[in-house]
């Protein structure tokens, strides 16, 4: 499951792309039940001096003509840093939940303006709790945060790029059962995200995303 200030508008940005420019990865996961292949879009939808809306688009087509899925995070500038909360993305993806109640923090993650190896970023948790399929579910989500560090000659099909890698341990407890993901990001200024490995349920699934397009 998954989970501006005016300085942020500037080409060194690494969380999302420019405005006018869309990112497009393709997206491998591996599981028990076999490979799959599919491909993702992510943009930048409206900017302004206190916020920026991102939109990630999934297709099942190279030719991104099937689209399937569609989120939108929205990044609020507060003090001079980028402000998310993993709730939002949570609710995309529950859609089918009612009676939804958060408690918590509401997965509030701040990233800083100008990203840097040695930085970290402080974890955070929520609790959700609604009904689904007819029964009360418990969902907990504990973010352990982000550690950085430099990472040269990262390769995807894009290119080759010297980058700062940040890498997440998430956990997971919904229904009794408990899942741990560690997710690695690669983040190139003026770019954005080259790439994403998720390792999921101690590797028994791995998803990479690779930048294979600018647009």
């Amino acid at each position: 499951m998954v989970f501006i200030s005016l300085q942020a508008f500037a080409q060194n940005n690494y969380l999302f792309p420019a405005k006018g420019k869309t990112l497009v990865y393709k997206v491998s996961v591996t599981s028990p039940e076999g490979n799959k292949t599919t491909y993702s879009t992510t943009s930048v939808s409206s900017k302004n001096a206190d916020s920026v809306i991102v939109v990630s688009k999934g297709f099942s087509d190279e030719q991104l003509s099937n689209q399937v899925s569609e989120q939108k995070i929205k990044y609020s500038v507060e003090n001079g840093l980028y402000v998310t909360y993993i709730a939002d993305a949570i609710k995309n993806n529950l859609s089918q939940m009612t009676n939804m109640k958060i408690s918590g923090d509401k997965g509030r993650t701040v990233y800083p303006v100008s990203l840097k190896a040695g930085e970290k970023i402080p974890g955070t948790s929520i609790e959700i709790i609604g009904d689904m399929m007819g029964q009360s579910v418990t969902l907990n989500v504990d973010s352990k945060g982000f550690v950085f560090v430099d990472e040269s000659g990262v390769k995807v099909p894009y290119g080759s790029y010297d980058c700062i890698k940040g890498v997440q341990e998430v956990e997971t407890s919904i229904m009794g059962m408990n899942q741990k993901t560690i997710n690695t990001m690669y983040y190139v200024p003026g770019i954005g995200v080259v790439k994403q490995t998720s390792d999921i349920m101690s590797g028994q699934v791995t998803m990479v995303s690779e930048l294979i397009d600018v647009r």
